[in-house]
């Protein structure tokens, strides 16, 4: 095998590394609070919901993101509504573990088993049959949109919260799973269920350039050695 050849084997299998981590990965993006869905541009829905199957509260598209600091969450609703007042209250539901089996099952659904929640902005933890089984700490959700007659809302859930018996993370996993609920006058509407890997920020061009020349001037040593 010639160096040009190692050189392109070695281009080739970094590359091919680079897709393997990334390929179920979500969206590393920083959004900004705002209810300016700008910063949302070119995020795919990870969810969605017929229109109309809801009352009080209808959800039609749910957006999931990340940064380092924040799980973001955005969703949609098929009009302008009245949101975390009493009769149009939205609760999420997380799957910390990505595990059906464990964890507090929304509506009897067995869509999720839901380790953390949040009531509008309130946090709490859940357990299997228990909807609410202790605090959690430095876990408020941060919303964009709150109390407010509005078609959306952008929500900001800090990745550093932790239950505040035992103080484990939240989030003490890469994937999660995710939905969004309410508790309408008469009908009861849910988005989800949205399965999500954490993003990492991706390389510059130069950076991943460098980063292919430095595997392929290593593996062409090893072969001349």
């Amino acid at each position: 095998m010639n160096t040009n050849t190692s050189y392109t084997l070695a281009a080739g299998l970094l590359a091919l590394s680079v897709t393997a981590s990334t390929a179920f990965a979500g969206t590393f993006a920083n959004i900004t609070l705002d209810n300016d869905y700008t910063d949302w541009n070119g995020i795919t829905a990870s969810a969605t919901d017929v229109d109309g199957d809801g009352n009080a509260i209808d959800f039609t598209e749910l957006y999931v993101a990340n940064d380092d600091d924040f799980l973001y969450l955005r969703f949609t609703l098929d009009s302008a509504t009245q949101t975390n007042a009493s009769g149009s209250q939205i609760f999420i539901g997380i799957d910390n573990d990505n595990n059906t089996a464990t964890g507090f099952d929304v509506y009897s659904l067995g869509l999720i088993g839901s380790e953390v929640a949040w009531q509008n902005d309130f946090p709490f933890a859940q357990d299997t049959g228990i909807f609410n089984s202790g605090a959690i700490t430095g876990g408020d959700g941060l919303i964009a949109g709150f109390n407010s007659v509005v078609a959306g809302q952008e929500i900001g859930i800090n990745r550093s919260a932790t239950f505040t018996s035992g103080g484990a993370s939240i989030f003490p996993n890469d994937t999660i799973s995710i939905i969004i609920y309410s508790n309408g006058t008469t009908q009861d509407d849910v988005i989800g269920t949205a399965t999500y890997t954490f993003a990492v920020p991706e390389p510059s061009s130069a950076a991943l350039l460098m980063s292919i020349a430095a595997l392929g001037f290593v593996m062409v040593r090893r072969r001349q050695s």
